[in-house]
């Protein structure tokens, strides 16, 4: 026994044909679109990663350069203003600390160091012992010598961290 298939029929196995095919496309182009969508993200991770890196580098500097004029207005006895750059200086390092959770104890330590010297200026009477304030200088130097190590190590991760990418472009 034959089976004579109408047009119909034909139309219908046709029909299917290219309905299975139309949806093996549609899968194959999600896939791509997902593939897109991935790589966009990580791009997009890359990028605010960058930036961030960027931005503790250019806010290491900026700390620097505060520490530098606390030195200038701690040497010229000028504690009113001296009150002032570190209550700037810890909210910097605050802020770092707060962006760097994985640092914390790092920029912790630092703004225990700025606290206790906070308050020795509040209470001290420069006329009485002025090694204090050489002794403050020194503390602050210290300060000053780690995060510009730490900027240093910063900005030589995130050029070699560049370089890698280029290198696996």
């Amino acid at each position: 026994m034959e089976i004579k298939l109408t047009l119909s029929d034909w139309l219908s196995i046709v029909g299917t044909a290219i309905s299975l095919l139309g949806f093996t496309i549609t899968i194959l182009q999600l896939k791509k679109t997902k593939n897109a969508a991935d790589a966009a993200q990580v791009a997009s991770n890359e990028a605010k990663n960058t930036m961030q890196q960027l931005d503790t580098i250019v806010s290491m500097q900026k700390i620097n350069g505060q520490f530098d004029e606390l030195k200038t207005v701690l040497r010229h006895n000028n504690l009113a203003v001296a009150i002032i750059y570190i209550t700037d200086l810890r909210k910097s390092i605050a802020s770092l600390k707060g962006a760097h959770s994985n640092d914390a104890s790092y920029f912790q330590k630092h703004l225990n160091t700025l606290t206790t010297i906070h308050s020795k200026i509040e209470d001290i009477d420069i006329k009485t012992d002025p090694t204090i304030i050489r002794e403050i200088i020194l503390q602050i130097s210290d300060i000053q010598d780690s995060i510009c190590e730490r900027s240093s190590n910063n900005i030589s991760t995130f050029q070699q961290e560049k370089e890698n990418k280029n290198v696996n472009a």
